[in-house]
């Protein structure tokens, strides 16, 4: 087999092998099947604020506890206004496990658009009502449509859908 070939082919397998399990916050076309959308009430979701995070004290930062209760530092990046959040959706990811999938505003994924660029390859956390609902590692861009998977249970996700929209969701099935 030509060179070329085989490093094509060991390109291919990387990425399907390993990408999958390094994606915890990925850009979307709306992945997964809808189970539950909620449109955000004409007073908007609640805001969605990033963080940078870091595991060691980092002078100016604020302590605080990701979501598992673990104790880090966090440096806000970029904060979402919740009249910016257009609609929240509990959507299942191609492992078939529950995620929460929010699209944003234009000028809202612009601004996140940039801010997570700046921190790819590290770990940013996503405040909703003063609780971390994940921080993950960030291994893309992330602009106005947002998944957030490895959340865990059904329950969890819908708790997530809940605090963003302030509302019960009406099944869409």
């Amino acid at each position: 087999m030509p060179l070329p070939i085989v490093t094509r082919f060991i390109r291919r397998a990387m990425f399907v092998l390993l990408v999958p399990a390094l994606l915890t916050m990925t850009l979307v076309g709306c992945a997964g099947t809808s189970r539950h959308s909620l449109e955000c009430p004409n007073s908007g979701c609640a805001d969605l604020v990033f963080h940078r995070i870091s595991e060691e004290p980092v002078a100016g930062w604020k302590a605080g506890s990701d979501e598992a209760g673990r104790p880090v530092f966090l440096d806000a990046v970029v904060t979402i206004a919740g009249t910016e959040v257009e609609q929240v959706r509990l959507v299942y990811d191609d492992f078939g496990q529950p995620a929460v999938w929010i699209k944003l505003g234009k000028p809202a994924g612009e601004r996140l658009r940039e801010a997570s660029a700046a921190l790819f390859g590290l770990r940013m956390g996503i405040v909703v009502d003063g609780q971390m609902i994940t921080s993950p590692y960030l291994r893309g861009v992330i602009a106005d449509d947002i998944q957030i998977s490895g959340i865990g249970t059904h329950e969890e996700a819908m708790t997530i859908v809940r605090r963003l929209t302030g509302e019960r969701p009406t099944s869409t099935e």
